[in-house]
């Protein structure tokens, strides 16, 4: 419980400076079982599915649950830096919206 506590906050920390700023309205979630919601037309996709194909098809599996909401929900035992290589990558697709 106190690992998947660290690697939430860090993500949280991570994906801040997007909040607010175009794409990422808001993040949310306790641990590592997390959820942000996106602007969908400040995206180059057409849907948050859409941006989950495409992290799939460069490593990254997250989910979409609604039209705008990602979901994120790596494996409690993931490493730092393995979860900094995702949200590196998840940081590039939605900074590029």
């Amino acid at each position: 419980v106190e690992r998947a506590a660290e690697r939430g906050a860090h993500v949280h920390e991570r994906l801040k400076p997007l909040v607010g700023r175009g794409v990422v309205q808001e993040t949310r979630g306790h641990g590592l079982f997390l959820g942000s919601q996106v602007d969908v037309d400040a995206l180059q996709y057409e849907t948050a599915r859409h941006l989950v194909l495409d992290l799939l098809d460069k490593g990254v599996m997250i989910n979409a649950t609604k039209t705008g909401v990602i979901r994120l929900a790596p494996p409690l035992t993931i490493e730092t830096e393995r979860l900094d290589e995702g949200l590196d990558v998840l940081i590039g697709a939605l900074g590029s919206g």
